[in-house]
């Protein structure tokens, strides 16, 4: 299964995979290819999680601010956080990304 979404005016694919060696992690972002893989064995809030923190990264590779492993962490713990408290947390990935043969040219 796959999705796309725009990071910053860039297409990114998300695709969830099984236990692979291409991700080591949760998740990872492959920024040249246009990629983000995320794990298909984590539970929904984990994904989600992981998916925000791996769009940070794009974002902290795109504006070349770089930020360490653990300030992405943070950041994305931190935002994930926000968006629970206070609009009950990030849309779920299967129904609020747009699939990647869809909409987005």
């Amino acid at each position: 299964m796959s999705k796309t979404i725009r990071i910053l005016g860039k297409k990114i694919e998300i695709i969830f995979i099984d236990d692979s060696p291409l991700v080591e992690r949760s998740g990872e972002m492959h920024y040249l290819d246009g990629i983000i893989y995320i794990r298909k064995a984590l539970y929904p809030d984990e994904q989600k999680e992981t998916l925000l923190h791996e769009v940070i990264h794009c974002i902290d590779y795109q504006l070349k601010l770089d930020l360490s492993e653990a300030q992405v962490h943070r950041l994305a713990v931190g935002l994930y956080a926000v968006m629970a408290d206070n609009w009950g947390g990030m849309p779920d990935i299967e129904s609020e990304v747009i699939p990647s043969n869809e909409g987005i040219k």
